[in-house]
């Protein structure tokens, strides 16, 4: 079998036990889904399933993971300085979310949230520092991590309000809410230390 047509055979598979796990989360916790469940609904092999996951656990931890690495990539992306992409960045964010929307709904759901946020933390914090502490002096990097932290955790805050809402207002409402805030939040740091603007 050619390997476009192995990889393309791959990707369904994996695509469907993902959709079919999503949908088992939606009615019930994750420590009760079984992966005989998810292969009967599935209508998959559990050999098919052994082939790329652990178990569901394993399942939901690559997932996460997928999404996490695919929000990273945005932010490495972001070209120009914080302040003349937030909306750009907070809108490509919650594009990216609102496309996994009942993953994430799930997540959020199950209070895992607060997991999820940190681990984002974690993710972008690299590569945040690696574009911005140039421009700032090393007595001043508190500062820095201290807006880095109030922006990610009010992003994740005004993203369960939406999820809560059901997104009801439009991705691009919210990331304009976003973004001013986050411009807000940055001329104020700006004027206290002086900070230049961030290199691309």
């Amino acid at each position: 079998m050619p390997r476009t047509e192995n990889d393309q055979r791959v990707r369904l598979t994996k695509m469907i036990i993902k959709k079919t796990f999503v949908e088992i989360l939606q009615k019930k916790p994750l420590k009760k889904v079984t992966v005989r469940e998810i292969c009967d609904l599935a209508s998959i092999n559990r050999g098919t399933f052994y082939n790329h996951y652990v178990d569901a656990f394993d399942l939901m931890e690559q997932m996460i993971t997928e999404l996490l690495t695919a929000a990273r990539d945005v932010l490495k992306n972001q070209k120009n300085s914080w302040e003349d992409n937030n909306y750009s960045l907070c809108y490509n964010v919650l594009s990216l979310i609102k496309e996994n929307k009942a993953f994430v709904s799930v997540l959020l759901k199950d209070n895992t949230d607060e997991s999820l946020a940190l681990r984002f933390v974690r993710f972008s914090k690299e590569d945040f520092f690696a574009k911005y502490k140039g421009m700032v002096g090393d007595n001043d990097l508190p500062a820095l991590e201290s807006f880095f932290l109030f922006a990610t955790g009010g992003f994740f805050a005004l993203l369960r309000r939406w999820f809560d809402n059901n997104t009801e207002s439009s991705t691009e409402a919210l990331a304009r809410e976003c973004g001013n805030l986050i411009t807000f939040g940055w001329t104020f740091l700006q004027q206290k230390f002086g900070w230049a603007n961030a290199k691309a």
